[in-house]
């Protein structure tokens, strides 16, 4: 499962999204406007991300944002 923490205004956060849709990839959407997930997502990093979205594939961080996310799927 990808987990993408992101934003609405955010246009990689929304390829993210379109990316895992046309490959059909399980996905869940967390919105770091809420500052609860906010925090959960500071948290997890252990530190305060600078830039959205931030990754997850099967609970391993990808770096890289929408583009990290695109190099592993194609692999």
């Amino acid at each position: 499962m990808v987990e993408i923490y992101g934003a609405s205004w955010c246009s990689f956060c929304k390829s993210a999204v379109k990316l895992c849709e046309s490959l059909e990839i399980a996905y869940k959407y967390i919105d770091i406007d809420e500052s609860s997930n906010m925090i959960v997502l500071e948290e997890r990093m252990g530190i305060t991300p600078r830039t959205v979205p931030q990754i997850f594939l099967d609970g391993k961080y990808v770096e890289g944002g929408f583009t990290g996310l695109r190099n592993t799927l194609s692999k």
